[in-house]
């Protein structure tokens, strides 16, 4: 698995706080983008394809858990053991 870019690294931090702060809740892409755009530590704000990407990035890492939605069939993510490793790492 490649390294992770510096933006990479911080909007992969941003995304796995905020699943960790839900507690195993799973939310929607958007969700985790907005989550994104609130932090104040992220720099420029991210597009929506930047969050796509990372969270493509999280998903081949294991990182984060995706369960398509019951009456969407959209995906909805929360964090994986491997991804509350990796959020102690990336802080």
């Amino acid at each position: 698995m490649n390294h992770l870019t510096q933006r990479e690294a911080d909007l992969a931090r941003s995304a796995l706080d905020f699943l960790h702060s839900l507690e195993g809740a799973q939310v929607s892409e958007l969700q985790v983008h907005a989550a994104i755009l609130r932090d104040v530590a992220v720099i420029p704000k991210p597009s929506a394809s930047e969050v796509e990407s990372i969270v493509k990035s999280m998903d081949a890492r294991q990182w984060i858990v995706g369960t398509p939605g019951f009456a969407s069939g959209k995906m909805k993510w929360s964090i994986s053991d491997a991804g509350e490793a990796a959020r102690l790492r990336l802080n």
